[in-house]
């Protein structure tokens, strides 16, 4: 089935332009593109609806370049919806702000004083011309290429490394198959890497939506925490505020595909509320069927100690 992400905002927010502006970008990227817009009202299309109320159940209007669908509907769930994108990578949505669907909200300064997201689990973006922090990767107005590169990083591309398009006449079996092959292939690279990152001097965790879902030993030692206290927790919890307004910048950056320095130094706070200066080596790696960040920390006091050695 193909992905589902919902464009939402408050009324007069600007959802329609920016996704009039997104669908060109994707498609010439060579995805097809599948679009639900919410009707609060029921809709008409001129006087050929006039057969759906003699009693047909779909009226299919069609010319030479394009048919158009009247179908009697009875369920406003996204899901029930899918069976007609069959031929789609992505489905687009505009508005249905309270399915539990990827969102991405569109906040304009000038159209409302508040975002409709703030405390929504389902947000992945924010696209605005403010500063306003949800905790998510954030985009202008304008950055639609880049909107695009996270979308397409997010969901378009792992879809076709595991469902490539030459592949659909094989059926669901096989593409079952080719999942579970890549699945445990996966399972086979952790236990071959399993005892190298738990050895490893340098401290390693994985970080995904701003929160720590990876940390090797080295990384519990280094900042005094537990893995069960680290595991789960966001990155507020060890790093200054300078420091998270800075590397929350560059990890939605590295996120949405911009090319920003791999290695960089920084600095986090200990469990006893020490702050202790870092080397990062970040880079990006699948997580499921989005990305996250991959980075090596390097306590620099320890480095700098050796000097005096």
């Amino acid at each position: 089935m193909p992905q589902i992400i919902s464009i939402v905002g408050k009324s007069g927010a600007g959802k329609t332009t920016l996704i009039k502006k997104l669908i060109p970008d994707l498609k010439k990227r060579g995805y097809r593109i599948g679009i639900i817009k919410h009707a609060s009202h029921e809709f008409d299309i001129e006087k050929e609806r006039r057969h759906g109320a003699a009693g047909a159940d779909t009226v299919v209007l069609a010319s030479a370049e394009s048919i158009a669908m009247i179908k009697n509907h009875h369920s406003e769930s996204l899901d029930s919806f899918q069976a007609y994108f069959q031929d789609v990578d992505i489905i687009i949505v505009e508005g249905y702000k309270r399915e539990n669907k990827p969102k991405i909200e569109i906040f304009r300064a000038a159209a409302h004083k508040e975002p409709l997201c703030r405390e929504n689990n389902d947000l992945i973006a924010l696209v605005t011309d403010t500063d306003t922090d949800l905790n998510v990767p954030r985009f202008g107005l304008e950055e639609i290429g880049k909107l695009a590169d996270f979308i397409e990083g997010k969901y378009l591309t792992m879809r076709d490394e595991v469902f490539s398009r030459d592949d659909q006449e094989g059926g669901e079996k096989d593409r079952m198959v080719e999942l579970q092959e890549e699945i445990q292939e996966r399972r086979d690279i952790e236990d071959t890497y399993r005892d190298l990152v738990d050895h490893a001097k340098d401290g390693i965790i994985i970080v995904h939506d701003f929160k720590v879902r990876f940390a090797n030993p080295a990384f519990c030692r280094m900042s005094g925490f537990s893995k069960e206290e680290l595991i789960g927790a966001h990155l507020r919890k060890f790093i200054g505020e300078e420091e998270f307004v800075r590397n929350t910048k560059r990890y939605s950056d590295r996120i949405s595909g911009v090319n920003v320095p791999r290695i960089y130094e920084s600095q986090f706070i200990r469990s006893d509320g020490s702050p202790v200066d870092v080397e990062l080596n970040v880079c990006v790696v699948p997580y499921g069927k989005s990305l996250a960040a991959l980075v090596f920390v390097r306590d620099m006091t320890e480095q700098e100690a050796w000097k005096y050695l």
